[in-house]
């Protein structure tokens, strides 16, 4: 019988395991959904500026197009997969989990975006449509911060079973029951009006660039 219930627990210990690499495997896909809107947004925007401002294609290079990305989807993916084999203790978790929630602040990625459009804009514009930017990326930002809340909660009130079988799923049960919440203000961004908003700031900064000689800068 000993044996019999060891390879029960080791069953029922491996099933909270699938169920928090799944539900995180749901955030993952959140992040991208998120990530891809925001990129796409933001590059849409850099594109119909340049066009509209005159700017010849390339003048800027890539490396300097100040598009915006969310970086917290890969730690995600890569935890979910740690966790569907076996290869991740409670302890990691919990602790994977508190550095993706520190190291995912969506304010940074504005004020990346903001440094890199230092290169063709005094930066005295930038400080002027800086507003402009927290409000054209507030939606996407919102969602960020839900997500962020849904994980610092579930670690929170999970972290009394850290030393148990039962940590992950508490994880698991905490992070699915934000999902709905979180789904549905994704469902809810109005794209259209983020492009339009970043696109007058990208506008903006590059009628200043050419007064600079943006043109001539990289060449």
């Amino acid at each position: 019988m000993r044996g019999i219930w060891t390879l029960e627990a080791v069953a029922a210990v491996k099933a909270r395991s699938r169920r928090l690499a799944e539900v995180l495997g749901e955030y993952d896909e959140v992040l991208r959904r998120l990530g891809d809107g925001v990129y796409r947004a933001t590059s849409e925007a850099w594109e119909e500026a340049v066009r509209e401002a005159g700017v010849r294609p390339g003048a800027v290079p890539s490396i300097f197009r100040p598009v915006v990305t969310i970086l917290a989807r890969s730690p995600l993916a890569s935890l979910a997969h740690a966790v569907k084999v076996g290869a991740a203790d409670n302890k990691y978790v919990h602790e994977f989990l508190l550095d993706t929630v520190d190291n995912s602040s969506y304010d940074q990625g504005r004020v990346n975006m903001l440094q890199e459009m230092e290169v063709v804009a005094n930066p005295r514009v930038l400080e002027k449509y800086r507003p402009v930017m927290k409000t054209a990326l507030a939606e996407p930002s919102e969602i960020l911060f839900h997500v962020k809340e849904a994980i610092a909660r579930a670690l929170r009130r999970c972290a009394t079973l850290i030393e148990s079988d039962e940590y992950q799923e508490c994880l698991a049960d905490e992070l699915e029951r934000e999902l709905p919440r979180i789904k549905d203000l994704i469902e809810r961004v109005d794209w259209d009006a983020i492009r339009e908003e970043v696109k007058e700031v990208y506008a903006a900064v590059l009628e200043h660039g050419k007064e600079r000689g943006l043109e001539r800068a990289f060449y």
